[in-house]
Formats: structure tokens, sequence, C-alpha cells
């Protein structure tokens, strides 16, 4: 009797490891190279067939991408390990993997060769509203490009993403065929704080918000510009009302330099 129980804790034992072995996902090939190089940073990975390349990346971009996450304040415990090094990562991967399973490749990546040991937790912060003040002066977005001019260079934004870029003049938010998820997102990055939508406007909008970050000087003959809260407010018609949010967070708890390929 006692042989039996033995024997079927083991079986449940082995069928565990078997479970959490077929979980683990990993690349085929894998190659981290420290980048001295000093070229231009990447800021996501580049994918053709099973070859994915990452060239000249810190190491907190590849956590943010493989944990998905969308802000920075979401990664705490990283500043005591920060190595301010860059590097190259070449990996292989199924051609079919899809781009979850290539996240979960990556986390193994940083377990394995950077010893990477993290956990997720929940916090409450101070955070942002987004609602309506007044009438909306959002532009609804149409099946033509945006383009936009800015300091006699003109750019287009492809549909359904945001961006933001800093110039002499200040900042400029751009949206095209953005719906308020992917606005109140792109808000939350630059603010360092989450925002919550709580206009519930449907659609998708098009816009261009020019403004200063709060840290940031305009050169005095540019005249004044505003604040982001402030645009939003007026070139929007939308307010940034300050509150509390919970949000998930990655916290760092161990991490090293790589080992050799």
């Amino acid at each position: 009797m006692v042989a039996n129980r033995l024997f079927r804790v083991l079986l449940v034992a082995l069928a565990a490891a078997q479970c959490a072995s077929a979980q683990r996902l990993e690349f085929e090939v894998a190659s981290v190279k420290e980048n001295v190089s000093d070229s231009q940073p990447n800021f996501r990975p580049s994918r053709s067939g099973d070859l994915i390349t990452w060239h000249n990346v810190r190491v907190f971009s590849v956590m943010f991408y493989a944990y998905n996450l969308t802000a920075n304040y979401q990664v705490e415990g990283y500043d005591k390990f920060a190595d301010w090094a860059w590097y190259d990562f070449d990996v292989r991967a199924p051609k079919d993997a899809t781009e979850e399973q290539v996240r979960l490749m990556y986390q193994t990546l940083l377990a394995d060769r950077f010893k990477l040991e993290a956990h997720r937790a929940t916090k409450e912060v101070a955070g942002y509203d987004l609602v309506i003040k007044g009438s909306p002066k959002l532009t609804a977005s149409t099946d033509k490009p945006l383009v936009v001019t800015i300091e006699g260079r003109t750019y287009s934004q492809s549909a359904g993403t945001c961006g933001t870029s800093l110039w002499r003049e200040g900042s400029h938010l751009v949206w095209h065929a953005a719906g308020m998820d992917r606005i109140a997102s792109s808000l939350s990055a630059n603010l360092a704080a989450p925002v919550t939508d709580r206009t519930g406007l449907k659609g998708t909008y098009d816009f261009d918000l020019h403004f200063v970050p709060n840290e940031r000087k305009i050169e005095p003959d540019l005249g004044p510009v505003p604040l982001l809260e402030q645009a939003v407010q007026e070139v929007l018609g939308l307010k940034l009302e300050k509150g509390k949010a919970k949000i998930d967070t990655l916290v760092v708890d161990h991490l090293e330099k790589p080992s050799a390929n």
C-alpha cells in the first residue's frame, strides 16, 4: 500500500515536471554579445523567417518586450542591477512561432543568460482619469494617410499608431486612426503614470498634439507652448484628472551580466 502511494506521488511529480518543461519555450539558437559600435539603438526585434535580430539594445528593453509591458513605471528593482551596456541578440525560432511565444522565449533567454529572477505584483499608484471636458474637439480618422509637417519636415503616420517625437519647438504626439485605449496608453507613456480612459468615446481619431514636457524648457524665441495636460484640454476638449489606479508590475529580484555564448 505504501509502495503504491509512493509510486503515485512519483508519477504526479514526473507529470508536473514534464508539463513545466513543455511550457518552457526556448529559441533554437541564441547568441548574445555586447555591442560597442555606438550605433543607433533598436527598441523592438526584427524578424525575417526563422531569424530574429535585435542589435544595440539594453536589457531593460528586452525585459519590457518579453513581459509585454507598456510603461517604464511597471518595472521595479531594476535600478539596483542596472548595467548600461548594450547588447546584440541574434536568435532563431520556428517560422510559425507567434509573437506571444517569442516573448516567452525571450523570458527563457533572460533567465538562462542573464540569470534574471523576477515576479509579478499589483500595487495602487497615483494616476489620471481621461474624461470629457465640455465638447470633445477630436477629428474622426479617415482612410487617407495622415501626413504632418513639423519644423518644415513632412512625415506620415501609420494607421492605428501613436508616436511621440521631441523637437526644438517641443514634443509632438501624433495619432492616426487610434482608439481611446491607444490614446490613453500613449498619454500614460508621456506622463510616466497610468491613464484610465473614462470618456466613453468610440471610434478612431487623428491629431497632432504639440506640447512641452515638464522637464524641458522651450527656446525663448519660440513663444509659449502648453504642458501636456493643458494641451489635452485646450486642443482635444478632454481633461486629465488626478486619481488612483491599480497596476501590474514586474519586480526584478536578481540580474547578472550575460554568460558567454
